[in-house]
């Protein structure tokens, strides 16, 4: 959702005709990943969506890895 939001606000700059409708899909993509957020019933859950990086593949593994936080990241990048 963060990449399609930063994608959906560079459209916006670029085709002024349809900015507004551009500007719109991207609030919605903000307002889908805080109400995905919201709805982590643990903090397990939370610490995957957070951690995911679409391009390293999940290890399955209860060990007590580093939190790399991939998602948090890329939403400071973002200014989300």
């Amino acid at each position: 959702a963060f990449d399609l939001n930063r994608e959906l606000k560079r459209l916006s700059r670029i085709e002024n005709e349809f900015k507004q409708e551009y500007e719109q899909l991207a609030q919605q993509c903000q307002e889908y990943s805080a109400a995905l957020l919201a709805e982590t019933r643990s903090s397990k859950e939370l610490e995957i969506i957070l951690n995911y990086d679409s391009e390293n593949p999940p290890v399955l593994s209860e060990t007590n890895e580093k939190m790399h936080l991939s998602r948090l990241k890329l939403a400071i990048r973002y200014k989300q």
